[in-house]
């Protein structure tokens, strides 16, 4: 008799600056509420836990990625991008699902990619939570096989050994 393995719960990463925390926590209860897994710092994160550990910990053990893009990402926000570029460079299968907040525009990493756009003033959330579930469901990757998507991914990984190394050198910083 051979035995049947299940299928893995998918966990979804979700990625925002401090200023878009309600997005992110209503995306978040929407994917719990069909029955995805969630990343959402505020939930994960400990007392005393280092933040760059915790979020490259958090992307390991998700399958997919919800990108919240505000107008005004933070320095914690720009790390978390890296990470996720580094980890789109190891498993070009991660799926990735750019959520744009009012007016933003996407990352460089993320302009091949279609994105969402949510408009928090019009109370656009349930359409937007519907899109980003059907997109996880689908199992649509991220579709990185073009030269010019690897080419931004090695662009965005000299920004990302960039950016660990600027915040190395800064003194902690807890806000987001």
């Amino acid at each position: 008799m051979g035995v049947t393995s299940q299928p893995k719960q998918q966990k979804v990463f979700i990625s925002h600056a401090m200023r878009d925390t309600e997005e992110a926590r209503a995306v978040a209860s929407t994917l719990r509420q069909a029955g995805l897994e969630t990343w959402l710092d505020e939930e994960q994160l400990r007392a005393g836990e280092n933040f760059a550990d915790a979020i490259k910990r958090g992307l390991e053990d998700s399958n997919a990625v919800v990108v919240l893009i505000g107008d005004q990402p933070s320095r914690w926000t720009h790390y978390e991008w890296s990470a996720i570029v580094e980890r789109l460079w190891e498993d070009p299968d991660t799926q990735v699902v750019p959520v744009l907040v009012g007016d933003a525009e996407p990352p460089g990493f993320l302009r091949d990619v279609q994105a969402v756009r949510l408009d928090p003033a019009a109370g656009s959330g349930g359409s937007v939570a519907a899109s980003i579930l059907d997109r996880l469901r689908s199992g649509d990757s991220r579709a990185l096989e073009t030269p010019e998507g690897h080419a931004r991914l090695k662009r965005r990984l000299d920004e990302v050994v960039r950016t660990a190394a600027a915040l190395e050198a800064e003194p902690d910083d807890p806000v987001r």
